[in-house]
């Protein structure tokens, strides 16, 4: 073989234009740009990752204070607890207020079943009146009524023992022993009355009504331990009930001298009284007795007082009934 010039096979002009011209194949000065974008992507993507192992080295060697990423992540963990904090507060508020509504609407109810057990009691003793005739029938019917409203009853102050006091006990254990007989449940409710009793009176009640019940069940020992709480009740009930009456007879003085006051013009110093008035209802509550005076003071807080006006004399607010 001879150092000539190039003696590889031409190919003819004819068939590499056809050649360069076959579905699917492009010249190689075309595909130069793809191999260059391809390039300059991944010369970019590297970068990229340089630069944030960059960032990532020079967090590492700063302290933690001075890192971007540790106070994105306080702030976070700070606004997490915030919002669960105040969730909290607003499912316990939820609960209160549903608390107070159902415990508002339990009162009510209550009531209205105490009313009618005291109605049916009454109605018994109209009955006894009548002769024995004309009274089965209507003995009957009434019996059926009062055991409806009794069961009502315990089902309210057993589900909601918080909304009776000693007189919705002490009733309903009358009512169930009238009915019913002395059972367990009159037994329940007579001591619970006890215990809830803020006044002599109802406590030496409650406390003979529960003696009665043990006679009826054959229990000497206990009733007589209940006859003795009857007849000596704890002196501090006693210091209790004086408590009230003077609380109860300054609340009403308050009030008749601010209707006073009113009558004069004296505004501001009619205030003062219906406040002290008010405050002093408000202990009386608070010991767990019935306030009188509280009509009286809405009477006398609705009313206008025309300010710097002297007034013709007025009748003063109506004596308040005892407790």
């Amino acid at each position: 073989m001879t150092d000539g010039p190039d003696e590889r096979p031409r190919v003819p002009v004819a068939r590499r234009l056809n050649e360069d011209q076959r579905p699917g194949h492009a010249p190689s000065r075309a595909e130069e740009p793809e191999t260059t974008d391809a390039l300059d992507g991944q010369l970019a993507t590297m970068k990229a990752e340089i630069d944030a192992l960059q960032i990532s080295a020079a967090e590492r060697s700063r302290p933690w204070w001075k890192q971007a990423s540790s106070w994105l992540a306080i702030l976070a963990l700070f606004v997490t607890a915030a919002t669960a904090i105040q969730q909290d507060r607003l499912q316990h508020a939820q609960t209160d207020q549903d608390r107070k509504q159902g415990t508002i609407a339990a009162e009510a109810e209550l009531s209205t079943v105490m009313t009618h057990i005291e109605s049916m009691e009454r109605e018994q003793i109209t009955l006894a009146k009548l002769p024995a005739s004309k009274r089965t029938q209507a003995q009957v019917i009434l019996n059926a009524q009062s055991l409806v409203w009794i069961e009502k009853g315990t089902n309210l102050v057993d589900r909601r023992t918080h909304v009776a006091g000693a007189a919705e006990y002490y009733a309903l254990a009358q009512a169930i022993m009238s009915q019913i007989g002395a059972n367990d449940k009159v037994i329940e409710y007579l001591v619970r009355a006890l215990k809830l009793a803020r006044d002599e009176r109802t406590y030496a009640l409650a406390a003979q009504v529960l003696a009665d019940a043990h006679t009826r069940r054959g229990e000497p020992a206990a009733a007589d331990e209940a006859f003795a709480l009857a007849v000596a009740p704890p002196p501090a009930l006693a210091e209790a009930a004086a408590r009230v009456a003077v609380l109860n007879d300054a609340s009403y003085a308050h009030i008749l001298w601010a209707a006073a006051l009113r009558i004069r013009g004296q505004c501001a110093a009619r205030r003062v009284h219906v406040r002290l008035a008010a405050e002093l209802i408000k202990e009386e509550q608070d010991a767990g007795f019935a306030a009188p005076t509280q009509d009286n003071l809405k009477v006398e807080e609705s009313a206008a007082c025309p300010s710097g006006q002297v007034q013709p004399s007025r009748t003063p607010p109506a004596t308040p009934t005892s407790n």
